[in-house]
């Protein structure tokens, strides 16, 4: 499971109108070519974090994905002015994540990215075993990433949900001392939140 935190560099907004519509629609492209393959999914920052104004999560039983997917994107149109700002890469249980492909526009909801809002935060080894005790299923999705020997970050705590203020009961309840910066993304499609940007 990856999540890739992306900035829009201030230039894109100095492109003439029509060289931005010829951007967004081949980065768009570029991006329609995965979500059948891997589950991708694209929320909105802006407003949100100082850092970035977009996520793109994606979930893949091959590491080398997430690379390929990067370097076309940053490729593509719109991806050029696209500044990666963090991201955070691990692994998830196979067992919780079946992975079939869909086929190409495809509407059915995948294993990530079912509800509006997503809370991302760094946590300890012993916050990210008491949230997975214990994290009821009603509210929101708890995913775990285990991020070692992957990313800098060990573990990381990602949680679906339509409730924002879930996410803050829940650390309150399991995970009391939990001091990182959670970041809230809100879930866009991919056409709505990239002609929106910039």
């Amino acid at each position: 499971m990856d999540f890739w935190f992306l900035k829009l560099d201030p230039r894109f907004s100095l492109l003439m109108s029509n060289e931005k519509v010829v951007a967004r629609q081949e980065f768009l492209a570029t991006l329609d070519q995965f979500p059948h393959r891997l589950p991708v999914v694209v929320y909105a920052l802006d407003g949100l974090s100082a850092d970035a104004d977009i996520l793109i999560w994606r979930l893949s039983p091959d590491l080398e994905d997430f690379h390929t997917m990067s370097t076309r994107l940053r490729r593509s149109g719109f991806g050029r002015y696209l500044l990666p700002t963090r991201s955070f890469t691990g692994t998830v249980p196979a067992s919780e994540y079946p992975f079939e492909p869909q086929r190409k526009g495809a509407k059915e909801s995948g294993p990530i990215g079912n509800k509006r809002f997503l809370l991302v935060a760094p946590v300890t080894a012993a916050d990210a075993e008491a949230l997975r005790a214990g994290a009821p299923a009603e509210e929101g999705r708890l995913h775990v990433l285990d991020g070692r020997g992957l990313d800098e970050t060990p573990w990381l705590a990602a949680y679906e949900t339509d409730d924002p203020t879930a996410f803050a009961r829940l650390l309150t309840r399991f995970a009391p001392d939990a001091k990182a910066p959670t970041t809230v993304c809100v879930r866009k499609d991919a056409p709505d939140l990239i002609e929106s940007a910039g």
